[in-house]
């Protein structure tokens, strides 16, 4: 998606969410936070605005 993104403006900004269980859907784990990590930086490679939001 960022790389993607990039081909429009490398300054669109990009946030990345973790996810958290809640309410109905408590069953899945929330997203590790390495996953974030890594997403982040992949994304960094392609757009100048990358934040994480919820880590």
């Amino acid at each position: 998606m960022a790389k993607w993104l990039s081909t429009i403006s490398k300054d669109i900004p990009l946030h990345l969410s973790r996810y958290f269980p809640n309410y109905k859907v408590q069953d899945i784990p929330p997203t590790p936070k390495e996953t974030l990590y890594k997403a982040r930086e992949e994304a960094q490679k392609y757009l100048d605005y990358v934040y994480l939001g919820n880590v």
